[in-house]
């Protein structure tokens, strides 16, 4: 098995629905981590976190990912698993929609 690259991905949470959220490449804020943008670098990532516009979006930040083979992104750290999978204590948002 080919060992996954490690990227970085700009992640935060929308304040009027609650939802965890990534930046992708456009600059749009999208619901799903794999439509993320994955910087290659920290560096990279930090400085277009520097440039955000953040209206109705808090606590913005960069987050580890692993780029699988297969191009899909897999979070790193426990925390960035869960909050890519909803809630937790019952079934809400993405986990209702069939997208966890």
């Amino acid at each position: 098995m080919t060992p996954a690259k490690i990227r970085w991905v700009i992640t935060a949470s929308d304040l009027l629905l609650g939802d965890v959220i990534y930046l992708d490449a456009e600059g749009h804020w999208q619901r799903q981590l794999n439509a993320a943008h994955a910087y290659a670098s920290a560096k990279a990532a930090d400085s277009t976190l520097a440039r955000l516009a953040q209206r109705w979006i808090v606590g913005a930040y960069v987050m580890r990912a692993a780029l699988a083979p297969d191009g899909t992104l897999i979070p790193m750290d426990l925390r960035e698993r869960f909050r890519s999978r909803g809630p937790t204590n019952r079934a809400l948002g993405k986990q209702v929609l069939g997208s966890v």
